[in-house]
C-alpha cells in the first residue's frame, strides 16, 4: 500500500522538511539524500490517486529541487501561510538563435528585467558565477534564489545588475 501523496504534503506544511521517494517501480530502488541535505538522485511521483494498483496518472515524472530552495519555501509558508518564487519578467525565446546561453523573447513591462535595461533578442549567458547554456538553465539559476535578491547577469557579454521581483505560487 503506497502512501497518498496529501500526507508528504501534510508532513511539509507542518514544519519537517523530508523526501518524497515513492517511485513507479514500488520503491525498490529508492532515493537518498546526502549528508549535506542535497538530492543524491531525482523524486518521481507514480500511482499517485490510484488506489488500485492501477497506474495513475504520473507515471514516471521525475522532478527535484534544491534543498535549499525547499528550506526557503517551507519557512515562507510556515510564517505567512504563501509561497513567493523569484521572476526576471522575460519570456524565453522559443527558438534559441544560440547554442551559448538563454535567449529573451519578450520583456515584461515594468518588471525586473525592463527595469535593469534588457531587451528582447537579447543572450543571457551567466546568473552571477553560474554559467547558462539555454533557458531551463537560466529558469533554474533565478529561481535559486528568492524575491528582492540582487543577481548580476551576463548578457551579450556585459555586466546588468537585476533585482529579482517575485510572485506568490
Amino acid at each position: 500500500m503506497k502512501t497518498p501523496l496529501s500526507f508528504y504534503l501534510a508532513a511539509a506544511v507542518a514544519g519537517t522538511l523530508g523526501t518524497f521517494a515513492c517511485s513507479d517501480d514500488g520503491g525498490k530502488n529508492p532515493r537518498d539524500v546526502t549528508a549535506a541535505g542535497g538530492s543524491a538522485g531525482q523524486t518521481q511521483v507514480g500511482n499517485a490517486g490510484s488506489s488500485s494498483g492501477g497506474q495513475g496518472g504520473s507515471i514516471g515524472v521525475g522532478f527535484a529541487i534544491p534543498i535549499n530552495q525547499a528550506k526557503r519555501v517551507a519557512e515562507e509558508l510556515e510564517r505567512t501561510g504563501r509561497a513567493t518564487r523569484a521572476v526576471l519578467g522575460v519570456a524565453l525565446a522559443t527558438s534559441d538563435r544560440t547554442a551559448n546561453g538563454a535567449a529573451i523573447g519578450q520583456v515584461t513591462p515594468g518588471g525586473p528585467a525592463e527595469q535593469a535595461g534588457l531587451r528582447a533578442g537579447e543572450v543571457v549567458t551567466r546568473v552571477d558565477d553560474r554559467l547558462v547554456t539555454n533557458g531551463n538553465e537560466l529558469v533554474a539559476a533565478i529561481r535559486d534564489h528568492a524575491p528582492g535578491d540582487r543577481v548580476t547577469l551576463t548578457v551579450d557579454e556585459r555586466q546588468v545588475d537585476v533585482t529579482l521581483g517575485g510572485q506568490t505560487g
